[in-house]
């Protein structure tokens, strides 16, 4: 139908859908059906999460809670990610999305709940408010400093192939920098600052451990602007080559460049040649070798 498409181009070329401002508080119900449980949050999930909303969001997401995914393999997370793409409002690009990611649950919440302590997905497991409410279908949302980070919409439509049941029908996120601290790190993902102390985006830089499934959680894996290193001081990776070896208390070349990246006390310098990134923590500097090639655990 014309609606839907244009929905689809509207989320395709903004990334953001419409926001009302108003005097209502942030999370209040914008349908009179949503009246109690939009003034809610959805609590610590799995009892041990950091995670919390910091200053919702002030303004409301007025935008359809529903968009048609036509192209869900579409690189752009504005195209794959439906209705939560939406309702990011993100400093930078969104970061991950996708439709129709998880199977039934009884409500909204349980939906809710399983998906964010399934595998495979790296997203704050606490700290969510229902945003809206229509029949059918709930926003939840992350928010920090006044601004939503992570947006889920569950739904109970129809889907073919699966029975009926609350499911995440999409959902989409800013990328971790973003995110509190605490919060990225909880998930196992290392956000490393610049020269002014800023976190950068880990479409550009990110660190973190090997996958337990693959027995590879000694290991560290560095990834630097789509170049990898990795840190692996019991030989997890027995199988895989290296442009040259790790060592853990070596002497910084006096040709390496500094990065300005820093992950706490950690600093990041690389080779001159880029087959080693160095990371110097006070007067210890370890050797992270690059791969010759693309390292994955099945």
């Amino acid at each position: 139908m014309r609606v839907a498409a244009v929905a689809v181009m509207i989320v395709a070329l903004s990334g953001c859908g419409s926001r009302q401002a108003g005097v209502e508080a942030a999370g209040a119900s914008v349908t009179s059906s949503a009246a109690v449980s939009n003034k809610t949050s959805v609590a610590a999930l799995n009892g041990t999460s950091t995670a919390a909303v910091v200053s919702p969001s002030a303004n409301l997401y007025a935008g359809p809670l529903y968009v048609p995914v036509t192209d869900p393999g579409n690189p752009d997370v504005r195209v794959r990610a439906g209705a939560a793409a939406g309702a990011l409002e993100c400093s930078g690009a969104p970061y991950l999305g996708e439709s129709n990611a998880s199977d039934g649950g009884d409500d909204s919440q349980s939906a809710l709940e399983d998906f964010l302590t399934s595998p495979g997905f790296r997203l704050p497991r606490s700290g969510y408010r229902v945003e809206r409410e229509e029949p059918g279908r709930v926003l939840f949302s992350y928010d920090v400093a006044g601004k939503t980070k992570v947006a889920i919409v569950v739904s109970d439509a129809e889907r073919p192939g699966f029975e009926r049941g609350w499911h995440v029908e999409s959902f989409a996120d800013c990328n971790p920098a973003e995110w509190p601290e605490a919060v990225s790190a909880e998930v196992g993902v290392q956000v490393w600052t610049d020269a002014n102390g800023d976190r950068v985006p880990t479409t550009i830089i990110e660190s973190s451990q090997g996958p337990e499934h693959c027995n590879w959680q000694t290991a560290t894996f560095l990834y630097l602007d789509k170049q990898s290193f990795i840190r692996d001081p019991e030989g997890v990776l027995s199988g895989t080559k290296f442009r040259t070896t790790f060592d853990p208390d070596t002497t910084l070349p006096a040709d390496a460049t500094n990065t300005g990246y820093r992950l706490g006390d950690r600093a990041l310098w690389l080779a001159v040649d880029k087959t080693a990134a160095y990371v110097v923590t006070g007067n210890k500097v370890e050797r992270w070798p690059a791969p010759t090639e693309q390292v994955g655990c099945a």
